[in-house]
This record gives C-alpha cells, structure tokens and sequence, in this order.
C-alpha cells in the first residue's frame, strides 16, 4: 500500500511539473507563471464589472512578489474597461494611474497604450478637441521618454482623426509615415492596423489601384500566420474594394478565401454584411441581399443598400424612393448632430446666447432680403421707364409715317388736280394763263407751308425723343448707381457682420468644447465676445436706424426733460469699455448737473454716443474730449467731440457724412454712423458737422441742437 501511494504521489508531482512547465511555455505576457491563468482569465472578461475587482487583486498579489511588468499589464485592465463603458472620467483617472507606474518602471508599450485607449474614446465620442490636445501631449512624451518609442502609434491617431474628419488628403500623409517608420524601427511587425485605414483612405480618394496594392502589400508582409483576424480584416477590405470596382471575379475569389474555416472563429467578430450584400448581389440572390441590407442599423446606409439592391432588380421607382429615404435620413443625422451642438452651446451659454444669435442672424438675412426686394422694384420701375419711352417712341413713328402718307396723298391729289386743269385748258381755250399761274402759286404755297410746318413738328419730335433717351441714360445711370451702392453695402456688410460673428462664434466654440483652459484664459475669452457682441450690435443698430429714418422720412421724437450732464456721462460709460488702451476718455461741461433741455434723449445720446465710437476707431493715443457748451452758440446747446487721432482732410468735411461714406477703405465700420448723426440732427432742428476751424492735431465733430422742440 505504501509503494502506491508513493507512486501515485510521484505521478502527481510529474503532472504538476508538467502543468508549470507548458504554463511558462504558453505565457506570451513574460510574467509570474503562478499569476498567468489568472491574467488570462482577466483578460476573457474585459466588459464585465468584476474585471475592477479581479484586477485590483491579482495587482496586490504582483506587487507582492516584485512583477512589476504584470502590475503595470493590470492597471491596462480598467483603462480598457473605461474605454468599453466610454466613462470619461474613470479613463482620466486611471490612463494617468497606468502611464505614471509604466514610466516608473519603465515599459514603454503600457505607457503608450493608455495613452492610445484614452484618445480613441475621446475620438469616438466625437470629442475631437479633446482628442488632439491630448494626441499632442502623447507626441511630446513622445520626444521625451522611451527614445521615440510610440512616434507610430502618434501618426496612426493623428491618421484616424483627420479620416474621421473626412480629410482623407492629411489621414493618407500620417498613415504613410506611420507605416514607414515602422518598417524601419520595426520589422517583425505586420501592420495590418496601418495597411486597412490607409487603403481604405486611399478608396475614399477613389485611388482603387493604389488601394488594392497597398492591401496586397499588408497580406504579403503578416508575420504572425495564428493571428487570423488581421489576414481577415484585410481580405475583407481588398474584396469590398474589388466589388467596389464592378472587378466581380476577382472578389469573388477573394469571399471564396474568406469562407475558409480557419477564420470560422473570427467571423462574427468581423462586420462583414457589406460583402455579403455584395456577394448575394452578384449572384442575384436578392432575398437575401434585402434581408441583410434591413439588418444594417444606421438608417442612411440601410436605405442606400436597398437603393443599390433595387436599381440592380430593375425597380427603379422603389430605388429612388430609398434614396431619397436616405438622403433623408442623412440630413436628419446631420440636424441631429448640429441639434447636440446646440445644446452644448445651450449649456455652456445659456439659452438667452443662443437666441440672440439667431435673432441676429434673422435680422441680417431680413435686411438682405429688404435690399434685395429694393434693387428689384428699382429695377422694375426703370424697366417700365423704358417701356413708356419705347411706346413714345414707336407713337413718333406711327405718326411721322402717317403725315408721310398723308404728303403722297396729298401729291396724288395735286397731281390729279393738275391733270384735270391741263385736261379743261385744252378743253377751253377761254381759262386764261394768269389763272392757271395763280392756282399753281396757291398750290406751291400750300405745299411748301405744308412741308415746313411737317419738318418743324419733326424737328420737335426729335428734341423730345432726344431729352427722352437723356432722361433714360440718366435714370440707368441712377440705378447702375443705386445697385453699386446696394452692393458695396451688401460687401461691406458681410465683411464686417462676418469678423465679430466669427470671434463670437469661434471663442464660443473653444469655451464649449474644452475644458482645458485656465480661468485667465477663460476671461480673456469671454471678454472678447463681449466686445464683439458690443460691435455687432452697434452694426445693427445703424443698420436699423437707416432704415427707420429712411422708410419713416421723420423720426418720432418722444419728448421729454434731459439732463445735459446726465446724458453725455451716459454715452461715455456706454463707449468706455471700446477705448483704446492709451487714450484719455473725458467729459468737460460749462453747466451745471441740474440743466436740461427739451428733446428726445435717445437720439441726442445715439449721435454723441456715434461720435464718440468714431473719435475711438481713429485714436490710438491722446485723449479723446466730450464737451457740452452753452455759450459756443447763444440760444443753442452745443455738444463737442475732439479727438488727438488721424484727423480729416478739408477735402473730406462733408463727404465723410455721406452714406457708406469711411476715412479708410480698411477702416472698421458700415459707413453709416455720421450719415445717421446728420439725419437725426436734420429731425431735431439742429446741424451735425465737422468743425473745419479746428486746428490741432486730430478733428473735432460738433453737434448743436435747438433748447427745446415744437410739440
């Protein structure tokens, strides 16, 4: 019994050392022997929530035996785990944990994979910002640790961003220099995770040969032969791009290696319906092509294949509605992205942000409209203008020819009358010649009073054609004008609505879509839109003002007592904040606080507040000076803005007050502000000008306005 059980304990012993033995053999990972199967099994259920906790413990067990290359493979695990459930925070925490312990102790492929992992969730939740802040940081570390270890991984990121961002032309460039540089650092590698996106992209550009060789190079060069999902995702690839191309033979040899049953394992982890369509599509097998096309779950590309499958059935009614169900549904899509970016901006923002924007922009797609709708009616009247002168005209006509075949009626008549004379002369010899030279007189006469009084009604007829046509030109002249002018308003207007919208728009976007910023940069952002805000309101309001004082010939004034000092104080805070840095804002007044006047205090301050705006666009240094004078011009009250800026030309005095009217070209601004100040000025019985006494250097706008207004 004892020689037995010995040999049964020896037999024990003989497995159990064979067990550890093929264990060390099948231990690709380099760990602890005694924490592979546990690895393992940590590795066969990532998705499930007790990888933490299973991790967590074999992580203490490695730390206590000194592994430290399983524990940095451990904390590999929640990262992957985070990236499965896209839970941004917990991947944050623990990509940082990993990366911190990997360059602790010093293994470059765990370093780079939380790296990786962290940037593709943020990739596929569109986080791109996010992605590119956190890709750059990835190649600094790059140039810093592990001698350039991880430079391919940055270019094959950087390569699926810009494929993701359809910019097929920047993902082809980083694919291209990730594939080299691998080749060179590292040969044993197959690259198969380069070739497919880079043939892909290069299908995108619609370059089908350069695909396929690419593809073909990727099958030639694998290296691992157990490895079959990669030889698979290539030959998936290399026959959709064959279909692709109407090549129908050649993919059907390349399916025909796909159906091998060495990659029955891998196949249903490989989304391989395209083909398939594909495939059933040549064979016109369409039931199951239809079956399978119903089975893709974004909508567009459901609806496209079933267009595809239609058109090859010859139904192409049905096709058509599919496409048209596509398209649908792809502009739904795309609204539907554009709806999560608005409430984003809503979140970020506030909703009160987001519709003014929209009001904003209605307003300047109404103004558009308006001027559009005046340059039609102008180019309608001018059209019936030339009607009436063309029907002038062809009545002109009309009766010159009349009087024309009146004249040769009336030489008919004379002509018979004249034969009918000869006819009674040579029938009478008693009618006297004296009688036949009166009546030839009489006629002559008749016919040349006749004949001057036709060339003077047609040298008449010929002025007023004449002053006609110079009323035409003139009035084409007019509305060449008019439309240039409307046009040159319209440039203007999109240039200067575009700059202040773009930084509102752009800082708002940088706000939204990073938090990465520091709170002083934060309030820089903020306070740039707040004065861009500023500017394209001032731009409005001038639009806005024109077109009331243009529409409503004479504004309605609303009356009331108005503090002098009270209200030039109010239009210099209302400009303060648009001052250049360097220049002096100051108000100067020769009455008291409690002086008032009658009139209405909107529009006196909207042409103080214009002047002021203007003084600050062409003042980089000095000061710039709001003064309000009784005795400048008795019985009136005389508000003055003198600047230290560039000045105005004596030739420019009173042109600058013209509409569209600017002192440079480049200048910011619509042009409108000092014409609006001499409107409102004209409604308010006064005089906007500029003051050409002024001698010093920059200029001075004056305004002056009656004490008081008729009711």
């Amino acid at each position: 019994m004892f020689g037995k059980l010995l040999v049964i304990m020896l037999v024990g012993f003989c497995f159990a050392l064979s067990a550890v033995t093929a264990s060390a053999q099948n231990n690709p990972y380099k760990i602890s022997d005694s924490l592979y199967p546990d690895f393992v099994r940590v590795q066969n259920i990532k998705r499930d929530p007790q990888v933490l906790e299973l991790a967590d413990s074999l992580y203490h067990e490695a730390e206590k035996i000194g592994d430290r290359k399983a524990q940095c493979a451990l904390l590999c695990t929640p990262v992957q785990y985070a990236h499965n459930t896209k839970d941004t925070e917990m991947m944050d925490k623990e990509a940082q944990r990993c990366r911190e312990e990997a360059l602790k102790y010093k293994y470059p492929q765990y370093y780079y994979f939380a790296w990786k992992t962290q940037i593709a969730l943020y990739v596929n939740l569109k986080k791109l910002p996010k992605a590119m802040t956190l890709l750059s940081q990835m190649e600094n570390d790059t140039r810093l640790y592990f001698n350039g270890y991880g430079k391919v991984e940055c270019y094959m990121l950087y390569g699926s961003i810009y494929k993701l961002l359809q910019n097929e032309d920047e993902a082809i460039r980083y694919y291209e220099m990730a594939l080299e540089l691998s080749k060179r650092q590292t040969p044993q590698q197959d690259n198969e995770s380069i070739y497919t996106p880079l043939a892909i992209c290069y299908r995108y550009k619609k370059m089908y040969e350069k695909s396929l060789a690419v593809i073909n190079e990727g099958l030639a060069n694998i290296k691992d032969p157990n490895i079959k999902v990669r030889e698979f995702r290539m030959l998936d690839t290399k026959c959709f791009t064959l279909y692709f191309c109407e090549r129908y033979d050649e993919a059907e040899e390349v399916y025909l290696k796909m159906q091998d049953p060495k990659f029955d394992s891998i196949r249903k982890a490989v989304n391989t319906i395209y083909v398939d369509i594909y495939h059933y599509l040549y064979h016109n097998d369409f039931g199951h092509a239809i079956t399978m096309a119903h089975d893709i779950k974004e909508p567009a590309n459901r609806y496209a294949w079933l267009s595809k499958i239609e058109r090859k059935r010859g139904n192409y009614l049905v096709a058509s509605e599919y496409s048209d169900k596509a398209y649908t549904a792809l502009q739904d899509s795309y609204r539907q992205i554009r709806n999560n970016q608005y409430a984003q901006m809503n979140a970020e923002m506030g909703n009160n942000s987001l519709k003014a924007e929209n009001a904003e922009l209605l307003l300047r797609s109404s103004n558009l409209a308006l001027h559009n709708a005046e340059l039609a009616l102008e180019q309608e009247r001018n059209q019936s203008e030339m009607h009436r002168i063309n029907a002038r005209n062809d009545s002109l006509d009309n009766a010159l020819r009349l009087e024309q075949m009146e004249s040769r009626l009336q030489e008919e008549q004379s002509t018979k009358k004249l034969q009918e004379a000869e006819y009674q002369r040579s029938a009478s010899k008693s009618q006297t010649r004296s009688i036949i030279l009166a009546s030839g007189f009489v006629f002559t006469l008749i016919v040349l009073l006749w004949t001057l009084s036709s060339l003077r009604n047609r040298r008449n007829n010929l002025k007023a054609l004449a002053a006609k046509n110079e009323q035409l030109t003139a009035a084409l002249k007019r509305a060449e004008e008019s439309e240039a002018t409307k046009m040159r308003f319209l440039q203007n207007m999109s240039h200067e609505i575009r700059t202040p919208l773009n930084a509102i728009v752009g800082f708002s976007q940088l706000l939204a879509h990073s938090d990465d910023f520091s709170q002083e940069q934060v309030d820089e952002f903020v306070d740039l839109i707040d004065r861009n805000t500023d500017t394209l309101t001032n731009l409005i309001d001038d639009i806005l003002s024109l077109s009331a004082l243009e529409n409503g010939k004479k504004l309605k004034l609303n009356l009331d007592t108005v503090l002098v000092n009270e209200l030039c104080r109010n239009a210099l805070a209302t400009v303060k904040a648009r001052c250049p840095e360097g220049v002096e804002l100051r108000f100067t007044t020769e009455v008291d606080d409690s002086y008032s006047f009658i009139s209405d205090s909107v529009r006196v301050q909207q042409v103080i507040t214009n002047y002021l705006t203007n003084a600050e666009k062409h003042t980089t240094e000095g000061e710039i000076v709001l003064h309000a004078s009784l005795s400048e011009n008795p019985g009136m009250l005389t508000f003055s803005v003198t600047d230290t800026g560039e000045g105005v030309p004596a030739d420019k005095a009173d042109v600058i007050f013209d509409r569209f009217e600017k002192i440079g070209s480049f200048a910011q601004g619509t042009g409108l502000g000092l014409n609006i100040c001499r409107l409102i000025a004209k409604c308010l019985n006064g005089v906007a000008k500029l003051d050409t006494t002024h001698t010093a250097p920059g200029a001075r706008f004056v305004f002056i306005v009656p004490l008081s207004q008729e009711q």
